[in-house]
């Protein structure tokens, strides 16, 4: 089911905001997509957005490059060793919502909203393992199939960085 829009133009509006006191985070982006169709083809919006937040149980903290604009590298106050006097590394739980809308003036792409919960073990500034709980909400066939969907998974994510 593949559906086309043919455009003159499409406007994209995209804000950001980050918020950072010690060990919690919050960061939340809105994403905006207006299309001028040509003729033939309706005008439509489509948007998009997410907010999500976390908080270090081990007290460490999110750096934030503001000429970037991302996070850095988290560094755990004790790297993960199995050796005596050594740290655990850093803990931290995790929980996002987020919602995408790709219907307007007849476009059926359908609605998307999905939460997620979980924990990231950061054991030292190289390496994470994540573990995340996540439920989505599929409505009016983003599928193609015309009906409402229910999702729910587990994600777990080993990543190492240079």
């Amino acid at each position: 089911n593949n559906a086309e829009i043919e455009a003159d133009s499409v406007d994209l509006l995209g804000l950001e905001a980050v918020f950072v006191r010690g060990a919690f985070h919050t960061e939340a982006e809105y994403q905006s997509a207006s299309i001028d169709g040509e003729s033939g083809f309706a005008d439509a919006d489509f948007d998009a957005y997410y907010v999500q937040a976390g908080y270090f149980l081990t007290g460490e903290h999110k750096g934030y490059k503001v000429e970037s604009g991302k996070f850095d590298r988290v560094r755990p106050n004790k790297t993960f060793s199995l050796r005596e006097n050594k740290g655990m590394g850093a803990w931290e739980l995790v929980g996002r919502y987020s919602s995408l809308d790709l219907e307007d003036n007849g476009y059926q792409g359908g609605t998307l909203q999905d939460y997620s919960i979980g924990v990231n073990w950061y054991l030292n500034p190289n390496m994470r393992i994540m573990l995340n709980y996540v439920h989505g909400e599929l409505e009016d066939g983003i599928l193609g199939d015309g009906e409402d969907d229910d999702l729910d998974y587990i994600m777990a994510r080993f990543q190492v960085t240079w």
